[in-house]
């Protein structure tokens, strides 16, 4: 089974991408600690460990390792003397990640882009007979992937075989450490199972060694050596060959289930904590039933009758974790966290089945238990608790460091070197930085101490950054055109210069904050320049009242955005004398449909990731773009898409047109590689509750009439890689307009949200790791000569 851990918090889960880096190997050692039945002390060999870990690392490879138990391994051949060995022996984290070996049931061969078995007496025993291990390897290799020894570790391959029963090396060179190399005599050669190459050569392979060092061989996309004296070629070989693989596509499908059920268990976690039964109703099977039971009696409910418990609007005070996604193929099982008050944790376990290309929740069951009050529960349960942790710190060199928030997870942006990473929580005050945006990995630890934030690397100081104040936060409450209460925050200069913005969110369930705290990091930079900001929390979301956020169409976010405005404009004591919108990704649209109804209001506008199309042609693009970066599908598999997609959006203006819509899915959906990338039938459309995108946002609005009819200032801002190439055409169609009141800017090798990048492709927070250096210094030029 594919296995994945996820012990993420649910709201930062809710806006992430998840996309594997395909540069990962996977390290396979043994648990063995004596030679067979002797007492006779085996390990494995670490320098065989550490010298290609090392030369991996500096590749920018991460590494995993298994063991055919899990857990602790046994290390040995030690070199003290060797810097290398000495660097990684005292490397806590890296050496405790040799304490806690993975167990081969929980990983993902998916992940790994090579598998690399090292040496030591103890890779005799133990590895090779493994057939979890074996799938495993077989798995990495089938996707086009690495498999690399070196000298012991090559026993590990002895029985590797296809999913035929036949030699997965058949005919191939293989080396390792010859068996006439042996000290026969001795009592630990005794113990061995059996002989390497004769095991190789029996395997039909074909074993060959040398009398020299550094000896190793590369036959395909299998690369070993023989002895220690290999360990540098061997890696830089599967280096090199990683850099220049084409990973099989075939992990997309299952990427897409991950996210697919990750996002209905966030439909059942959001639905149930924020009062939306529209979500939950689109979590659930029609035949979904929960069981529980109550003093030895078991209980049933319905979906429906689940339901019939959530009043719209009606929010409780809940925080949902995902602990455990385990999906094979058309079935999933889940584990789901909630903190539903001070001191009661319920579990949720979960069956879901994929039905109709879409995967739907069946079965529910749970457990309870109190546990005791705990202010880390409650600072989970309640963002806000790590509100005096944002704001601005200033290191010795006078470098910036920006801490901003979304929900309950905080975001540090360095202004030196525009690095950007999402913190993981190790206690309130600490947390750990990685290598990308989202990661794992633990390079950085900040630790937050009253005013000022320590940070660490290797457990060494590095610096220390003291907070400081350029501008003012307060709280407030407004109401919309309609009565509706809109909670937000104002960023109040030092010296105001007499300009205001409100910032416009983008798609989705946003607060204050933005997605990945962009627009807390905006309202920092525009507010650093004697701007007055106001961030509001959308309908649903956080302190503002109304609909749920995914009722609401562009009008009724134009009007909240009006609201915005129409209360700086009563703040007479801001003095705001130009008030303007600054929107992010969706908030574009909006930004003119606030002109449509209200442009005299508005003094200027920004639009940081600009589109300027049409919903449809947008969504269209997109696809387009996202499968041919998938490099999987042929131009008739893409071309299919995009029509069934296009009759979608006709269906959705039409629903007289249902037929043509059903008709032409079925023709293609038995292409069970286009499931993920179609829109479904009309039947399973529900026209009367509109609470999906599509079905609530004005698909064919397109903003170019009212840029061109709109005669105050306007900064548009373009980023290259967005649907790549047709960034440069939308940025062409906005300048054909010739309008001088309109600057637009095309923010080169930058990446959707302004993140850098060369690769067109890449726009994973897992493999991103800064913001573009023109981003936000651009905007703010154009901001400052208004």
């Amino acid at each position: 089974m594919n296995k994945i851990i996820l012990l993420i918090l649910i709201f930062f889960v809710s806006h992430s991408t998840l996309v594997y880096s395909q540069k990962k190997i996977l390290f396979v050692t043994s648990n063995q600690h004596f030679y067979g039945n002797t007492k006779i002390n085996t390990a494995n060999h670490f320098g065989e460990i550490v010298i290609p870990y090392d030369l991996f690392n500096k590749a920018g490879i991460e590494v995993d390792f298994v063991s055919p138990k899990g857990g602790a391994i046994p290390i040995g051949y030690i070199a003290t003397s060797n810097a290398t060995h000495k660097k990684y022996l005292y490397d806590g984290s890296f050496m405790n990640k040799l304490a806690n070996t993975m167990h081969p049931s929980v990983v993902v061969p998916e992940h790994y882009s090579a598998i690399f078995y090292s040496g030591g007496g103890a890779a005799m025993f133990g590895v090779a007979e493994d057939t979890s291990i074996q799938t495993i390897a077989r798995a990495i290799y089938n996707r086009n992937g690495i498999i690399s020894t070196l000298c012991h570790g090559t026993a590990g391959i002895a029985y590797l075989k296809d999913e035929k029963g036949n030699s997965l090396y058949s005919g191939r060179k293989i080396t390792g450490f010859p068996d006439s190399q042996e000290d026969r005599n001795e009592a630990y050669y005794k113990t061995f199972p059996f002989a390497m190459d004769k095991a190789i050569n029996d395997n039909k392979g074909n074993f060959v060694f040398s009398e020299k060092e550094n000896f190793y061989v590369v036959d395909g996309r299998f690369i070993t050596g023989q002895d220690p004296t290999a360990s540098v070629s061997v890696a830089n070989e599967v280096i090199k060959q990683i850099n220049n693989q084409n990973i099989s596509s075939n992990t997309a499908q299952y990427k897409s289930d991950l996210e697919q059920v990750r996002e209905t268990l966030l439909d059942y976690i959001e639905g149930t904590a924020n009062g939306q039964p529209q979500r939950l109703r689109k979590a659930f099977h029609p035949k979904f039933n929960l069981y529980t039971v109550a003093k030895d009696t078991l209980w049933t409910r319905s979906g429906e009758q689940y339901i019939a418990n959530i009043n719209e609007g009606e929010r409780s005070n809940r925080l949902g974790r995902i602990i455990d996604i385990d999906i094979e193929k058309d079935a999933a099982t889940a584990k789901v966290e909630i903190i539903a008050s001070d001191t009661r944790l319920l579990t949720d376990y979960f069956l879901l089945l994929k039905y109709e290309g879409s995967w739907k929740i069946v079965h529910k069951s749970y457990s309870w238990r109190e546990v005791p009050k705990s202010p880390s529960i409650q600072a989970e349960i309640n963002g806000e608790y790590f509100d005096p942790f944002m704001g601005d710190y200033v290191t010795p060199n006078n470098e910036i460091i920006v801490i901003g928030r979304s929900k309950p997870k905080l975001y540090a942006f360095n202004e030196k070197n525009y690095e950007f990473r999402g913190l993981n929580k190790v206690n309130d005050n600490t947390w750990t930085a990685g290598k990308t945006i989202v990661s794992t990995d633990v390079v950085q630890t900040y630790k937050f101490k009253q005013n000022k934030i320590e940070i660490y690397e290797n457990d060494k100081l590095i610096t220390t950054a003291i907070k400081k104040e350029f501008y003012t936060n307060e709280k407030v409450t407004y109401t919309n055109a309609n009565g509706v209460k809109l909670g937000g925050t104002l960023f109040i200069p030092e010296k105001p210069n007499g300009k205001a913005v409100v910032l416009v969110h983008g798609a989705g369930a946003e607060n204050r904050n933005g997605y990945a705290s962009n627009l807390r990091l905006l309202a920092d930079q525009i507010a650093r320049e004697g701007v007055t900001v106001l961030a509001y929390d959308k309908q649903g979301i956080g302190v503002s009242e109304g609909r749920s956020y995914e009722t609401l169409g562009y009008p009724d976010l134009a009007q909240d955005a009006l609201a915005g405005v129409d209360y700086l404009r009563s703040r007479k004591d801001l003095s705001c004398k130009k008030i303007g919108l600054v929107g992010v990704w969706q908030g574009g649209w909006v930004n003119a449909k606030a002109i449509d109804h209200s442009g005299d209001k508005i003094d200027f506008v920004v639009n940081m990731t600009s589109s300027q199309i049409t919903l449809r042609q947008l969504d269209i693009d997109g696809t387009k773009a996202s499968m041919k970066c998938k490099g999987s599908y042929t131009e008739t598999q893409i071309a299919n898409v995009l029509k069934q997609r296009s009759y979608f959006l006709d269906y959705m203006d039409n629903p007289s047109l249902a037929k043509q819509l059903d008709d032409y899915t079925k023709s293609i959906e038995q292409d069970t590689l286009l499931k993920e990338w179609l829109f479904p039938k009309s039947n399973e459309v529900d026209l009367k509750n509109r609470n999906q995108w599509y079905s609530t946002l004005e698909l064919n609005y397109d903003p170019l009439p009212t840029w061109k009819n709109f005669n105050k200032p306007v900064y548009m801002q373009f980023n290259e890689f967005e649907d790549y190439p047709l960034s440069y055409e939308r940025k062409a169609r906005v300048d054909s307009l010739k309008k001088k009141n309109i600057h637009t800017e095309l923010i080169k090798n930058a990446q959707h949200g302004g993140f850098e990048t060369t690769d067109k492709c890449n726009d994973s927070f897992y493999l991103l790791t800064n913001y573009h250096k023109d981003y936000f210094s651009k905007m703010k030029e154009w901001l400052k000569s208004q």
